[in-house]
């Protein structure tokens, strides 16, 4: 039985385009407020903070904090079910916005608190989505002088 594909994005919609093709550049994206300097993050028509329409898109730090996590083990939409069990995380990133984002490696390793990079992930050749990874489901690199680490 194959799986069915997943719904994704419009990346034309001229309130998220500015983010999806930040994404396909590996970064992330939020508006920032011209009036106040507020950062925004869903983007939206207006400031929430002092309701100027002018904004520009910026890019940010794609490191966070884990504020908290769910583990799927039954997928609720068809299109996840090769992938249970699977977290999705709830991110603050370092400038302030917080962000959703399913989590790559393994949820056993999760802890809130703990600091998370984005990865980009492309889904099709128009969308690439964000997804978060922990330093413990990140190899280490191989020491800079190139010895061995094990012994014998």
């Amino acid at each position: 039985m194959s799986t069915p594909a997943r719904k994704l994005p419009a990346t034309d919609d001229p309130l998220t385009a500015a983010f999806w093709q930040g994404t396909k550049a590996g970064e992330i994206r939020a508006q920032r407020c011209d009036a106040c300097g507020y950062l925004r993050w869903p983007p939206a028509p207006i400031c929430p903070q002092c309701q100027s329409a002018a904004s520009t898109w910026v890019g940010l730090d794609p490191r966070g904090t884990l504020l908290s996590y769910c583990v799927y083990h039954r997928a609720l939409d068809p299109a996840f079910r090769d992938e249970v069990p699977y977290a999705v995380a709830y991110v603050q990133l370092e400038q302030g916005p917080r962000m959703y984002g399913q989590v790559d490696g393994p949820s056993d390793v999760l802890e809130v608190g703990q600091q998370v990079s984005a990865v980009f992930r492309p889904a099709s050749p128009e969308v690439t989505l964000v997804r978060w990874t922990t330093a413990s489901a990140v190899p280490s690199p191989p020491p800079a002088d190139g010895t061995d680490q094990h012994d014998g």
